[in-house]
């Protein structure tokens, strides 16, 4: 038999790899990149989770009613004097006495707001009472 021409050489590489011999791609690769609705409801179930915890960390608030002591002299009403006005020197009276009590309902409203604000900055009512304070002269000023 007669050798037929020569074949030419593959230049040598090795042994060609056998389909068995590859590695298996990882599981990923054959799927497309967005997220199957298990890995996003586990997404959902940890991120959900997570704010329950956090939730649950914060601490207890608790409401209290505070009532603050307003002494009975502020939650009267200021009445004015009826007076009858015959000459001019009456109706100054009833004038003077007109501002008297829109003074003294002033002050009650000053010395209710102090007494107020005092509770509110955790404060007893009793510093709105001190000599040094505007109020406590208000306060004396409606006993006479």
């Amino acid at each position: 038999m007669s050798n037929p021409a020569p074949k030419r050489a593959l230049p040598l590489k090795g042994p060609a790899p056998r389909r068995r011999d590859k590695p298996l791609p990882p599981p990923n690769m054959n799927r497309s990149k967005t997220p199957s609705e298990k890995e996003i409801s586990m997404r959902r179930f940890l991120t959900i989770s997570a704010l329950f915890w956090v939730a649950s960390c914060t601490p207890r608030i608790e409401y209290r009613n505070i009532v603050p002591d307003v002494p009975e002299p502020l939650r009267q009403p200021v009445t004015v004097p009826e007076r009858r006005a015959e000459t001019l020197a009456d109706v100054g009276v009833i004038l003077t006495d007109h501002v008297q009590a829109l003074d003294r309902a002033n002050g009650q409203i000053i010395a209710t707001d102090c007494i107020l604000d005092a509770v509110e900055e955790g404060q007893p009512a009793q510093v709105c009472l001190e000599p040094s304070g505007n109020t406590s002269m208000t306060l004396e000023n409606m006993k006479n």
